[in-house]
């Protein structure tokens, strides 16, 4: 009665056995990425040298574009990531000691209130932690209401069921690594497939789709830029910080770039990376990086080789031996 696998972790713990033993999975389900999360943290010999925080913007980073090794830098990027993400996730590969290096994706969304977003509560007591170290007050527990129970009204949630029994593939998941799968690798990046890429009108009608749904530039929460800032000013205390701002699809920035909250946005930014002596790499401004619709698989998301082509430079500088 759950093949969509809503109430079992079987997925999640084959995924992290697997890659805990150093080989990648092809990942063709959705899955929960915190509760990855904490198990691949512990697992690890050792902690990271560099740890990249940030969301699916950040999924495809790879040691490869640090010149380092594949066994010194960790992506802990998660989808849809709240700064709630950061702090659990910062928690979890800090505990035996902070990693010399952090990279931090800071898109405008990241600092924006996002009541709806609750994902980050599998990191929970993580999070907490974090914020009792930093001064700020608990976040409320989770309630005791499962929020899976709603999910089970879901139709998407439906409809992925009834497909799964429909094709057979609602047993044991299948990791096997194919060319139109998704494929997580050990050191924790996730690269999407280029056969699944959309075409250019496809790229196009996801641009106008996201702009559909955020219409306008996402003005920060005054909070949560507090609290980032102390955050920032916490990881300064014990590893060298860079900042990532991943760039928007053209069509998107159009709009984006003329509001008057983008500038406000990246001055803050700036003077916060200024106080700690932060480098910042990238721009919101695709064509500050040379960039143009054809490298983008929708409003915000590079293609792999466009990403590796403008920010392997900027990485291998700061973080390559």
């Amino acid at each position: 009665i759950d093949p969509a696998g809503l109430y079992r972790a079987d997925l999640e713990t084959a995924m992290a056995a697997q890659l805990l033993a150093g080989q990648p999975v092809g990942v063709n389900r959705n899955y929960n990425e915190r509760r990855l999360q904490r198990l691949l943290a512990p697992g690890r010999a050792t902690p990271p040298t560099l740890l990249i925080l940030g969301s699916s913007t950040s999924m495809e980073f790879s040691p490869d574009n640090f010149c380092l090794p594949t066994d010194r830098a960790v992506n802990a990027s998660v989808n849809g990531a709240a700064l709630e993400d950061l702090l659990g996730v910062y928690a979890l590969y800090s505990q035996h000691g902070p990693p010399a290096q952090i990279l931090i994706e800071v898109p405008p969304r990241l600092l924006v209130s996002r009541p709806d977003e609750t994902r980050w509560r599998d990191l929970a007591p993580e999070v907490n932690a974090l914020r009792a170290a930093l001064g700020w007050p608990l976040l409320p527990a989770p309630t005791l209401e499962d929020p899976r129970l709603t999910q089970l009204l879901s139709p998407a949630l439906f409809q992925e069921a009834l497909g799964l029994l429909a094709s057979g593939r609602a047993g044991p998941p299948d990791l096997t690594l194919t060319p139109r799968k998704a494929v997580r690798y050990p050191y924790g990046s996730q690269v999407l497939s280029l056969e699944n890429q959309p075409d250019a009108a496809g790229v196009a009608r996801l641009a106008a789709a996201y702009l559909a749904d955020t219409p306008a530039f996402p003005a920060p929460d005054e909070e949560r830029v507090a609290l980032f800032a102390d955050f920032v000013a916490h990881l300064s205390e014990t590893s060298q910080v860079a900042f990532y701002l991943p760039p928007f699809n053209p069509a998107v920035f159009a709009v984006f770039g003329a509001d008057a909250a983008y500038g406000d946005y990246l001055a803050r930014l700036y003077r916060l990376a200024e106080a700690h002596g932060i480098p910042v790499f990238g721009s919101l401004d695709p064509a500050a990086l040379g960039l143009s619709a054809t490298d983008y698989r929708d409003g915000v998301h590079l293609l792999k080789p466009a990403l590796d082509d403008f920010f392997t430079p900027l990485g291998c500088r700061w973080a390559g031996e």
